[in-house]
């Protein structure tokens, strides 16, 4: 390491030195931008260009500056010093680039010697910046212009610096200083200010003991997140610090209480808000409430919501979302990157249902459990058609082949995992059952007990439920189109449980009797015809009871005919015994062996009389 050192010393200048590079071109940059700030909108657009041009050139030129710096070495006590009053300028100016903010602040990170130093030089810059805007507050025409300008400055400041931080206890007390800045910009008038406030809460909520969130930002951040008069841009940061404080406290996806009687409701879920950011009609709110939705759903924070699952895959199908991004990158491959960007949400999306699948057994129970939401939530959208504009097509019947083919590799997939598990398992098992028949008996009887029904049947009984409740607000096509989807089902009966069975015969006779169109009708009559070999419970018990009474009778013939009386009597054994046993039955009036099998008889025979 020392040699190392020793070798990158003799190419790269002392600190010193980069730092009097880095004022040289932030000089330059300055200028520029403070030339064409003076000079009049007449100018021609060659002109604008060249100096766009040249002002990105000195901004890089600094950003390289600046990470020389932080690979030079920062031990000497003199460069350091001498570093962070190049930095401490650079950030107090407000003629700084906000380009150059970021690189800034995690260079001064580096210089200092512990965390508790650099938040203590971090609150000296916010309070000069505080300072310069009460002392520009004088002039009334730009006032307000200024004082957006410096909050704008902190918040980007305070932002890097939450990144950069641990939250250890020991700063806690030197954060907290940070939180009046943050508050004031969360309910600023200025919508960039209240953005760029919402966006640091969430950063600074995160370090902050869960009591805390719970009560004071959680329901500051669940206002802006659900007001209807609040900017788009504003609402969507709300519900990204929302997630991540949800991530790490189950407690923030409770409700909680507003005080605001100017909202629709006292009692706010963020649940609930995110389901209702999911139907919303503009795409961007749509984008981010999905991949939030995505990131809760995997971690195991909305078990128990298949609705969720269910408007995830209605926008991974929705074409609406992709069509919007080709107005919105104007083909810059950057904003694929972007949270919001539809591209983005699909590569999402695209990994996250086979993943959750796999992840565990709720996950394909949810994902199963949601193609009744599902056909539900289509169905909405089907109804609200607007005039003028054309239907979009819904691919019913490949969005529920893509669930049921997600579940069925997640199945698989575990199945790989336990292999190991389970023919070891199996092993010891064969082992003990040599032992103990009746044991092996008892388990296979158990396991085929346990059989589990298979997606196909999960989704028909699914799709049939749903006909049987809301096929009268169903579209003609769209009816047919489940019809065909259900009555097309390839169900194996021999392979499937008893009970999921009758369940899907029971709820395909109720959706055949509300079903009014001839041509669904008729996609109906392959499984209905398959299901009529399933029997009722009524029946399958009337069986049950005459097989088993059928299997009385018969082991009671066996039991008369192997009469040890009859059969095993020694006929040279002692007449006279024989006459003494007899007479001795007779006389206490006790029926004999066969009179106690015919009464035995009798009795069943009323039994199934009755």
């Amino acid at each position: 390491a020392s040699e190392r050192s020793e070798i990158l010393g003799n190419f790269m200048p002392d600190v010193p030195a980069l730092c009097e590079v880095v004022q040289k071109h932030l000089g330059r940059l300055v200028g520029s931008i403070r030339g064409n700030n003076n000079t009049n909108a007449v100018d021609d657009d060659d002109q604008d260009d060249d100096a766009a041009e040249f002002e990105e050139g000195e901004a890089f030129i600094c950003l390289q500056i600046l990470q020389l710096i932080k690979c030079s070495d920062l031990e000497e006590e003199g460069s350091r010093r001498h570093l962070v009053s190049i930095l401490y300028g650079m950030l107090c100016s407000q003629e700084t680039p906000d380009d150059l903010i970021e690189a800034c602040v995690r260079t001064m990170a580096l210089a200092h010697d512990s965390e508790n130093q650099f938040l203590q030089t971090i609150s000296e810059i916010v309070a000069e910046i505080k300072d310069e805007e009460v002392a520009g507050a004088d002039d009334a025409a730009e006032s307000n212009e200024q004082m957006a300008l410096h909050q704008i400055r902190v918040l980007s400041i305070l932002s890097v610096v939450l990144e950069q931080v641990s939250g250890s206890t020991s700063s806690i007390g030197l954060l907290d200083t940070f939180s009046d800045s943050i508050v004031a910009a969360v309910t600023s008038n200025n919508n960039l200010v209240r953005e760029a406030g919402v966006s640091c809460l969430g950063k600074y909520a995160l370090l902050t003991p869960e009591s805390k969130v719970v009560n004071e930002f959680k329901p500051l951040l669940l206002q802006v997140a659900s007001s209807k008069k609040e900017k788009i841009e504003v609402r969507c940061q709300a519900i990204l610090s929302l997630c991540d404080l949800a991530l790490l406290f189950d407690s923030v996806l409770g409700s909680s209480s507003s005080s605001d009687s100017s909202e629709e409701t006292n009692d706010i879920s963020f649940v609930f808000l995110l389901s209702e950011m999911l139907c919303h009609s503009n795409s961007a709110v749509v984008i981010v409430a999905a991949e939030v939705a995505a990131k809760l759903l995997f971690a195991g924070k909305l078990i128990g919501h298949p609705s969720m699952v269910a408007h995830l895959v209605v926008i991974y199908f929705d074409k609406d979302i992709l069509e919007s991004s080709d107005a919105d990158d104007d083909g810059d491959p950057m904003m694929v990157k972007e949270i919001g960007n539809p591209i983005r949400l699909q590569q999402i999306l695209s990994l996250f249902f086979p993943a959750f699948s796999i992840k565990s057994t709720e996950g394909r129970r949810m994902l199963i459990n949601s193609i009744k939401p599902l056909l539900s939530i289509v169905n909405d959208k089907l109804a609200k058609k607007k005039k003028g504009r054309k239907t979009t097509a819904w691919p019913i019947a490949k969005m529920v082949e893509y669930v049921c083919s997600n579940v069925d590799f997640g199945e698989e997939e575990a199945a790989k995992k336990t292999g190991a598990t389970t023919s070891s398992e199996e092993e010891k098992n064969d082992e003990a059952n040599e032992l103990s028949p009746i044991k092996a008996v008892e388990d296979t009887e158990d396991e085929e007990s346990q059989v589990k029904p298979s997606s196909t049947l999960t989704a028909s009984i699914a799709i049939a439920e749903f006909l049987s409740e809301s096929s009268a607000s169903c579209t003609t096509a769209y009816l047919r189109a489940i019809c065909k989807i259900v009555g097309g089902a390839d169900i194996i009966l021999e392979e499937e449980p008893y009970e999921s069975l009758f369940q899907l015969k029971k709820s395909m006779d109720e959706a055949a009797m509300v079903v009014t169109d001839n041509s669904a009708i008729r996609s109906l009559e392959t499984l209905l015809e398959l299901l009529d070999e399933v029997e009722d419970q009524d029946d399958l018990v009337e069986s049950d009871v005459s097989s088993d009474m059928n299997s009385i009778n018969e082991e009671l013939e066996r039991t008369n005919l192997s009469d040890p009386d009859a059969d095993d009597a020694d006929p040279t054994a002692d007449e006279e015994d024989d006459g003494e046993n007899a007479t001795d039955v007779m006389e206490e009036g006790k029926p004999t062996n066969n009179t106690s099998v015919e009464v035995e008889r009798r009795q069943l025979g009323e039994l199934n009389v009755e």
